[in-house]
């Protein structure tokens, strides 16, 4: 059935380039047969730091996911 993913992005610059990162995210784990909620919370830590750069300025780094998403699970 349906299930939410909750927004985790905490400072919002410019929306463009987060749906390519959470889909470049998510798409990878959904073809490696994960839960879907995982998909959706590790494409929305992906999402949240695109948001956080103008544009495609800076590409997402390994380490700052990484990061990200352990600051998330705390």
């Amino acid at each position: 059935g349906p299930f939410e993913v909750p927004a985790v992005a905490g400072k919002v610059v410019d929306r463009i380039g987060a749906g390519d990162a959470f889909l470049s995210i998510s798409a990878l784990l959904a073809a490696q047969g994960a839960p879907m909620e995982m998909v959706g919370f590790a494409g929305n830590a992906a999402g949240a730091l695109a948001v956080a750069t103008v544009a495609n300025r800076d590409a997402i780094d390994r380490v700052a996911y990484l990061k990200q998403i352990e600051s998330l699970l705390k």
